[in-house]
C-alpha cells in the first residue's frame, strides 16, 4: 500500500539521521524550550488475532499511527504540549466508511505546571495541569462535542541507588477529572435514517440521534511504576480506572394523530460507565534521538456482555504495540 510505504519510509529516515550527530546534543537540548517534544510512529494489532478459535468469528486488527507530542516551556513552572494523532487499519475495519481510511484523533492542549513542586524531606514530587481537548476525529464530532476540560494532578516519589545499585524506581499517583461540553446528549447521524422533513424539528429527534448517550463527565485515577534499569533500558507499568457519568434522562414529549401532546416520562438507568486501562513497555533509547519500546496495553469495560466481570490486564482488548520515538529537542539543537 502507497501510503502504508511513506509512512516507513519516514521512520526509516528518521533513523537515519539519529545515527549522525554527537551524543553532546542530548546535553544542549536540556535547555531548549521545546525539550519533551517527540515524534511517534506505533504498530499496534490485537492479541487476540493470534488465536482465531479465541472467538465465532475471527476478525483481527492491524494498525500504524504517526503522533506529533510537541512541547513548549515558558517557564520552569509552566509550559503547553500538544497532542494529535492519525491512524491506519491495515484490517478490514469495523469503524470507517473507506478501507484504509486515515483517522484523526481529537487535539489535546495541555497546561502544565513545568518541573512541577518537589518537597525536600521527602522527596515527594507534585505536579498538575489543565486539559483542553477539541473534536477533530468523527468520533467527536458525531458525539456532538464542543469542547473538554479536564484539570489533573499526580504525585510521585523516585527511589534511587536500590540496594546499592545503579537501579531507581519511580513511584507515582495521578487523576484527572473532565467535563465535556456536548450540543446534545446523545450522539447524532449526519442525517435521519428515515426522512421525516426538517432533521432539525423536533418530530425528526427520534430519527437522528443513535440513541449513544455521551458521557457529561468523566475520572480517571490510577498509580504507576517506573523502573530504570540501566541509563538506555527501562520498564514502565500503569493501572487506572475510568469512571463516566451520563447525562441524565429527559422526559420527551411529541404529538400523537390527534394532534394531541404526549409526554413519556424517562425510566430510571444506570447512570455511569466503568472502565479500567492497563499499560505495561519495556523501552529503549537505541540511539541518541531514537528510543524503542515494545508495550501491551488494555482499555476495557468492567462487564461483559453477560454481566461477568472480565479479566483483568488481559483480555480481547488487549493490545501489543512497537513504537519508535522522536527527539525533537535533540533534533533541533544539532542544527544551532
Amino acid at each position: 500500500m502507497r501510503s502504508s510505504k511513506a509512512v516507513a519510509g519516514i521512520a526509516v529516515a528518521l533513523l537515519l539521521l539519529a545515527g549522525t550527530g554527537a551524543s553532546a546534543a542530548e546535553e544542549a537540548a536540556k535547555s531548549n524550550p521545546w525539550a519533551g517534544s517527540s515524534i511517534y510512529y506505533e504498530h499496534v494489532f490485537s492479541a487476540i488475532s493470534l488465536d482465531k478459535s479465541a472467538e465465532q468469528s475471527w476478525n483481527p486488527y492491524y494498525s500504524h499511527s504517526l503522533s506529533l507530542q510537541p512541547k513548549w516551556r515558558f517557564h520552569d513552572y509552566f509550559g503547553v504540549g500538544l497532542r494529535l494523532d492519525v491512524e491506519q487499519e491495515l484490517t478490514n475495519s469495523d469503524d470507517t466508511v473507506r478501507r484504509y481510511e486515515w483517522m484523526w484523533s481529537d487535539l489535546s492542549v495541555d497546561l502544565n505546571a513545568g518541573k512541577g513542586y518537589t518537597e525536600s524531606f521527602t522527596g515527594i514530587k507534585v505536579t498538575g495541569g489543565l486539559r483542553l481537548t477539541l473534536p477533530v476525529s468523527k468520533a467527536a464530532r458525531a458525539r456532538e462535542l464542543f469542547m473538554s476540560v479536564g484539570p489533573g494532578a499526580s504525585v510521585s516519589r523516585k527511589f534511587s541507588d536500590l540496594f546499592g545499585s545503579p537501579l531507581s524506581l519511580t513511584v507515582g499517583y495521578n487523576g484527572r477529572w473532565t467535563y465535556h461540553f456536548h450540543e446534545t446528549t446523545t450522539a447524532q447521524y449526519k442525517a435521519p435514517t428515515i426522512s421525516c422533513g426538517d432533521p432539525t424539528s423536533p418530530l425528526c429527534e427520534r430519527f437522528v440521534n443513535t440513541g449513544y448517550e455521551n458521557p457529561e463527565h468523566g475520572l480517571v485515577h490510577g498509580a504507576s511504576l517506573s523502573l530504570d534499569i540501566t541509563e538506555k533500558l527501562s520498564f514502565s507499568t500503569n493501572f487506572s480506572f475510568l469512571r463516566n457519568g451520563l447525562y441524565a434522562l429527559s422526559d420527551y414529549e411529541m404529538l400523537d394523530g390527534a394532534g394531541q401532546k404526549v409526554v413519556l416520562e424517562a425510566d430510571s438507568e444506570v447512570a455511569v460507565r466503568h472502565y479500567q486501562w492497563f499499560v505495561a513497555e519495556l523501552s529503549y533509547q537505541a540511539l541518541d534521538l531514537v528510543g524503542v519500546a515494545l508495550g501491551v496495553s488494555s482499555l476495557y469495560g468492567d462487564l461483559a456482555p453477560d454481566s461477568t466481570y472480565r479479566t483483568p490486564f488481559f483480555n480481547r482488548f488487549t493490545n501489543i504495540y512497537l513504537d519508535l520515538s522522536l527527539d525533537i529537542d535533540s533534533v533541533v539543537s544539532r542544527f544551532q
